[in-house]
């Protein structure tokens, strides 16, 4: 299942890590209907050929910021095991939406190697560069949550983990898509040994979906990181999932009746949320304090 974003609560944006596209949804009573399903190729031509791996999508700015996982794969022969640089997961980029919500031919994305590529910027900083010779779910490199304000991005890791602790990578930004030089700032987060597996913006906080990183079945936990007084930050758990097959795998705010909400999407739904081309998805209440 996506990683999901909403916009006026009537549209789900939604992107998968396998294959090259992202898809728009409409709402319609209780549903979300498929209406668009777009081609990153028509969007980012030099994007290089091969699975996208998108595994982060935003929206700001009346525009939608998509980012692949930046990871890297071991493969395997029977003469040697080497590791694979995947550039097709580099994609960091933005499509400017039109008045009536659909994508412009306006696209911006940086580099997908060397010095100005987002791989770089974050493995400009110690406590990354390791990771960028590393595979994903072996330490390596592996984004999986993007939350964009105004001046600044933040990447949420799946890994690597520093010394036990998540990491949320800061970056500035300047424009559409331009990213100043300097190394990110990087805040880390004791989720008891679990990774970032997303990251979602509500009001002044900051929504965080963590999980195992590696292929494991369970904990699953949703945190809330808020700002005080002099931008000091606390920690909350809000919802911790029950133990099973099932994997989150996104979130989306979205209102109810007479609160705030959150839309969970699952990477593994169970047979019981299929029902012939419909996937149900879960409705969590926000408690307040957003």
């Amino acid at each position: 299942m996506p990683t999901v974003r909403s916009k006026v609560g009537a549209v789900q944006w939604a992107i998968s890590d396998e294959g090259r596209t992202f898809e728009r949804f409409r709402r319609f009573k209780d549903r979300f209907f498929l209406v668009d399903q777009y081609e990153l190729d028509g969007f980012f031509p030099d994007l290089p050929k091969g699975e996208a791996d998108l595994e982060a999508i935003d929206l700001q700015d009346s525009s939608l910021w998509l980012c692949g996982s930046h990871s890297s794969l071991l493969t395997h022969d029977k003469a040697k095991t080497e590791l694979e640089k995947k550039p097709s997961r580099r994609l960091i980029g933005t499509v400017v939406l039109s008045d009536k919500g659909q994508p412009s031919n306006r696209a911006f994305s940086l580099p997908f190697q060397g010095r100005d590529s987002l791989r770089h910027i974050l493995g400009s900083h110690p406590l990354l560069s390791s990771s960028l010779a590393l595979p994903c779910k072996g330490g390596g490199l592996d984004i999986e949550g993007m939350a964009v304000w105004d001046d600044v991005i933040c990447f949420g890791l799946r890994g690597p983990l520093v010394n036990g602790l998540a990491v949320l990578a800061y970056v500035g930004r300047n424009g559409p898509l331009r990213l100043p030089s300097g190394m990110p700032t990087l805040v880390l987060l004791d989720l008891g040994g679990l990774g970032i597996r997303d990251l979602c913006r509500c009001g002044g906080s900051l929504l965080i979906l963590a999980g195992p990183t590696m292929d494991a079945d369970e904990p699953f936990k949703i945190y809330r990181r808020s700002f005080g007084a002099g931008g000091v930050s606390s920690l909350q758990l809000l919802h911790g999932f029950e133990d099973g097959v099932e994997h989150p795998e996104g979130l989306a705010l979205f209102p109810g009746p007479e609160s705030a909400g959150l839309l969970v999407f699952y990477d593994k739904p169970s047979k019981k949320r299929v029902s012939g081309n419909s996937v149900w998805a879960d409705w969590l209440e926000l408690p307040s304090g957003r």
